[in-house]
């Protein structure tokens, strides 16, 4: 009956997924790791389409290798082999459902975005960490709450990151400067200008005007990115959430008068320096680039990282209604999270969280993604400290609870508005206020 069950499950959402020895790292009492217990030679499998992040060949990286190490150190510690089970991008949600249906393990953790999670646990087939006596979601190691937001379903939380490994965490929404440029176009440093309490859209407008040039031989814009981040993280930056509260009801916060005020101040000061291309900012014809933040931390050849030398991380100014830093990043549907598979394991949920908490220690004492980012990715601590406080306060755009349609629908308007001249904000917010408040009327009144 359960595989009949599961059958008739998979039939109804697969169209949904086609559509889109004893060490001390181990010892932790406060985590309730025991490194006698005996798993019997238990296969713990590694779930994810992105396998290679995770099991990588001796001596490719320094990283790699140390994951490495850990998994030999649990292997021995607690009688167990540790593997990975990899799928393809596109069909990771609809392997999940067939294996489940079909009585074949898929594996005891899944690492896959919060959209695809939420479909997984609407039919019954992921573990709830709150259900894991040995598991303390208050340690950091974890990822800090506001982080793990989209991967929280009807209270609680059926998605982590492992916080304290050497793998940054990535958001939407950083704002990465080229100095070199800045100073050659006679601009103050915006780190500077947070200090002094002048990070703002009138003095970003200024230096949006004078940071571009078109002569012979030089092609420099002022800023590139994605449009629609551009203009949500204004929005933050002016106060203003997707969904804002009157009284006790939940309403479309885009439909404000502080948000249509948002609206013009792009249209007239932003837009007119814009241009699409991120990939111009690692070329060094860009002064700014806004998006997501693996733009500014990921390495290789054509990466900013490795060709822009004095490159800063700095939020979105502060609008005129919004608070002073006001955080201005965010977390969606498309984080990547770890997910607890209830689908074919034989462990106890206590040894489970076991295994989980001596996995997800720091590879080396002391030595997280937040050393390896200040040491190596950073290039001073007023970068390192911006875009840590994004993280630990970070917004959350609410995608799942909306539902895919509704939020594509306001994160393809509020881009057309940024980035097309003639679209009317007013127009084009009234045309799909209605429809989206219906969507939030359902979600949370």
């Amino acid at each position: 009956m359960k595989k009949i069950l599961l059958f008739l499950i998979l039939c109804m959402v697969l169209s949904v997924f086609s559509a889109c020895g004893e060490n001390a790292v181990i010892e932790n009492d406060d985590n309730n790791v025991n490194t006698t217990i005996d798993l019997d030679g238990y296969d713990f499998v590694y779930a994810s389409p992105f396998v290679e992040e995770f099991f990588v060949d001796e001596g490719v990286s320094d990283a790699g290798d140390k994951i490495n190490a850990r998994y030999r150190e649990i292997e021995q510690a607690f009688n167990c082999t540790i593997s990975s089970n990899k799928f393809s991008h596109q069909s990771t949600g609809a392997s999940v459902l067939q294996n489940a249906a079909a009585g074949i393990k898929t594996g005891d953790l899944l690492d896959y975005n919060a959209f695809v999670l939420y479909e997984l646990y609407k039919v019954g087939l992921l573990l709830d960490y709150e259900s894991i006596g040995t598991i303390n979601l208050n340690d950091t190691k974890w990822s800090p709450e506001f982080f793990r937001k989209p991967a929280v379903f009807d209270g609680l939380t059926y998605g982590t990151f492992q916080y304290e490994w050497l793998i940054v965490p990535q958001y939407n929404g950083i704002m990465l400067a080229n100095l070199d440029l800045l100073k050659d176009f006679g601009q103050t440093n915006p780190h500077d200008l947070i200090e002094q309490k002048q990070w703002t859209w009138d003095n970003f407008a200024k230096i949006l005007e004078a940071s571009h040039e078109k002569v012979e031989g030089r092609n420099i814009v002022s800023i590139v990115g994605n449009a629609h981040m551009i203009a949500i993280s204004a929005l933050y930056s002016n106060g203003v959430s997707k969904i804002n509260t009157q009284g006790d009801k939940a309403v479309f916060g885009y439909s404000s008068v502080d948000a249509l005020q948002t609206f013009d101040w792009l249209k007239a000061y932003v837009q007119p320096y814009f241009n699409s291309d991120a990939n111009r900012f690692p070329l060094g014809t860009a002064t700014f680039c806004f998006a997501e933040t693996w733009h500014g931390t990921l390495i290789g050849d054509d990466r900013a990282q490795n060709t822009i030398e004095n490159m800063a991380f700095v939020p979105f100014p502060d609008g005129p209604k919004g608070n002073s830093g006001a955080i201005n990043a965010y977390v969606s549907s498309n984080n990547r999270f770890n997910a607890l598979l209830d689908n074919g394991n034989d462990l106890s949920t206590d040894d489970l969280g076991r295994v989980l908490n001596a996995l997800f220690a720091p590879l080396e004492k002391g030595n997280t993604w937040k050393e390896y980012a200040h040491q190596n990715l950073m290039h001073t601590t007023p970068d390192y400290n911006e875009f840590v406080r994004m993280i630990e306060n970070i917004n959350y755009d609410y995608a799942i609870q909306l539902t895919t349609p509704e939020n594509d629908l306001i994160e393809k308007t509020v881009g057309e508005i940024f980035s097309i001249k003639s679209k009317s904000a007013v127009e084009s917010i009234e045309k799909i206020a209605d429809r989206i408040n219906l969507a939030i009327d359902a979600a949370f009144n």
